[in-house]
């Protein structure tokens, strides 16, 4: 087994035991199309601002600070989609949409605060990345995109996930996180400091990791890279992580674009202060469930107190050394439903309670 997959494993067991008629109410100007900003605008606090989408794109080439409430309607009723660009957006305040959906094309979105809308909540990177730090995400969908790298890591997404990049980690701190669909090409890490984690999984991958303090149930797993090699699945439910305040803040990204693998990173985060820090107190009784249907790795790692395997676990050699292997760690209970596989050999297969 490669030394990255044994960070993986350590991180895993360690927890185990251990958001016309636009309306002014202040002196702030309102910024339509036709007069778009070219500097920085702040929203001051206890105030709210009003846009008419149908009036065009909601534009701010520099950074938008919201820290009131930002209203967006539309004159015209059918109008479907509202669309706001900015290089930056740092939201404390709120962002309402009216319009159904709302679309907001920048490179980063910082802030504790909240965006809402009742269909559709879509940002999109205007360069290759994207970062997504810290707030609140309401509605039916939240889709967001990157060419390349895409970091998320939100106080919570009370929405159904459908996301697009290359290189992902996405997680929350609070409430579920939901994702249906997902287009991912590279390293992924899935996290919720909070809750559970209910996952449709990229068509392909490289090494995967999920982490959750709730129950995890995944279906969709593969680990085969691009070219071919077969990579490790590491799955860990019932963990007990520290409550940081400001880490909401903090970009957190693995991959080949960011320089750092997974179980790298994750172990990187682990400190006092950071994302994963385990609660204090510890070891803990494990707790949480695992429902697995199917996956494809090369070794694949689940622990938490109680596992359900629906679908074959298929551990597949490629042509680096060591492995396969599927290790099951539950403190109560492990349910097999569908077939353990090792493609080479089965003396690794390990299942213990």
């Amino acid at each position: 087994m490669r030394p990255r997959t044994l960070i993986g494993l350590m991180f895993c067991t360690l927890f185990l035991s251990a958001p016309a008629f636009a309306q002014q109410h202040t002196a702030q100007p309102v910024i339509q199309t036709a007069q778009a900003a070219t500097i920085d605008v702040t929203i001051p606090e206890g105030t709210t601002q009003e846009f008419d989408a149908a009036q065009g794109e909601i534009k701010f080439d520099g950074t938008l600070t919201n820290k009131g409430m930002i209203i967006i309607k539309s004159s015209n009723p059918a109008q479907a989609e509202a669309i706001m660009r900015a290089a930056k957006v740092v939201n404390e305040g709120k962002i309402i949409s009216q319009v159904s959906s709302l679309t907001i094309y920048t490179e980063s979105v910082y802030g504790a605060g909240e965006v809402t809308a009742s269909e559709n909540i879509a940002i999109a990177a205007t360069d290759k990345d994207l970062l997504i730090a810290n707030g609140t995400y309401r509605a039916k969908y939240f889709r967001p995109s990157a060419e390349r790298k895409l970091a998320i890591n939100a106080r919570r997404i009370d929405a159904q996930v459908d996301l697009k990049a290359y290189e992902l980690s996405i997680g929350v701190r609070e409430g579920n996180l939901d994702i249906v669909k997902q287009k991912v090409d590279g390293d992924p890490i899935y996290y919720n400091r909070g809750g559970d984690i209910t996952a449709v999984m990229p068509g392909n991958g490289f090494d995967i990791y999920v982490l959750a303090a709730g129950n995890i149930t995944l279906s969709g797993v593969n680990a085969i890279g691009l070219n071919g090699e077969v990579r490790d699945f590491v799955a860990s439910a019932g963990l007990h992580f520290a409550i940081n305040s400001n880490d909401g803040n903090s970009e957190f990204a693995c991959g080949g674009f960011a320089g750092v693998s997974c179980a790298q990173t994750i172990q990187n985060n682990s400190g006092p202060g950071q994302i994963f820090e385990p609660a204090p107190g510890g070891p803990f009784e494990p707790s949480g469930t695992i429902t697995i249907n199917g996956a494809i790795a090369k070794d694949i790692f689940l622990g938490a107190r109680d596992i359900v395997i629906n679908g074959a676990l298929d551990a597949r050699q490629d042509n680096r050394p060591g492995g396969p292997s599927i290790i099951l760690q539950a403190a109560n209970s492990i349910t097999v439903n569908a077939p353990l596989k090792t493609e080479e050999t089965t003396d690794q297969l390990k299942v213990g309670i």
